[in-house]
């Protein structure tokens, strides 16, 4: 049997769009035997390979608020500290290890002292998750290996270098999109935009390297750290990749 590894991009909250599009997968009877992600997709990634299935992970999302800053605190710099985002990892997977995970994964975290990629494959859930999804300017560097981390992003927001050696087919799915053309923009969206096109070069020159490219679109029009669109997400996920049915069961044949 061929195997089909999974890669998932980063996006904030839009990486609630994740769990709609594995609904539909699972719907079409795809099974995967790798996962990496980054940020958002490392979170939902990391659920997913842990044997939740996608609505269980949306909500828990939603009673967590998972993928939002409002469920962080405040650290001494101004930053918000994502240690709460660490204690949800370990309530709802005790194990808090690569190891103990139903499905391989890998996790993309950016070491800023070294200033190159890193893929985490073992040891403490936790901070590996967190370290893949420390947005910079948002959260505080995660302090983990002796040296400090930020979003995967920043250099690889679709991770695909871990696994693609190790399956056959690559399915990526895509969740930060960016509005080239937007009328105007507001003083508080200058950081948003600013990550948005900080990580988006890192995704083009892959998608032909994928067997199957999902990238829903109009996601760009729900912001970065809001909860209050989970479903409608979800549901943008979902749709999306229902729709490219036919399109996916034939590339991975």
């Amino acid at each position: 049997m061929k195997k089909i590894g999974l890669t998932l991009s980063g996006g904030g909250v839009r990486g609630i769009a994740h769990l709609g599009a594995l609904q539909a997968l699972e719907e079409m009877g795809i099974q995967f035997s790798i996962i990496s992600g980054t940020s958002a997709g490392a979170i939902a990634g990391a659920f997913y390979a842990a044997g939740y299935l996608p609505l269980e992970i949306l909500a828990i999302v939603k009673k967590t608020k998972l993928f939002s800053i409002h469920n962080q605190k405040i650290w001494t710099a101004g930053l918000f500290d994502l240690k709460p985002m660490r204690d949800v990892i370990k309530e709802y997977i005790p194990d808090n290890s690569f190891e103990a995970l139903d499905i391989p994964f890998y996790a993309a975290g950016t070491d800023l002292l070294k200033g190159q990629i890193n893929y985490f494959s073992g040891g403490a859930l936790d901070y590996a998750i967190s370290a893949s999804a420390c947005v910079p300017f948002i959260f505080s560097p995660i302090e983990y290996r002796e040296t400090l981390f930020v979003d995967g992003g920043v250099i690889n927001n679709l991770p695909i270098e871990p696994i693609k050696d190790h399956c056959d087919y690559v399915v990526a799915i895509h969740v930060n999109g960016f509005n080239k053309t937007p009328k105007s923009i507001k003083k508080i969206d200058v950081v948003e935009k600013s990550l948005n096109l900080l990580i988006a070069n890192s995704v083009l020159p892959k998608k032909s390297q994928c067997t199957v490219f999902i990238e829903p679109p109009g996601l760009e029009k729900y912001p970065l750290f809001s909860m209050k669109n989970a479903d409608a997400l979800y549901k943008a996920g979902y749709d999306h990749t229902i729709s490219m049915k036919q399109e996916i069961l034939l590339a991975l044949k």
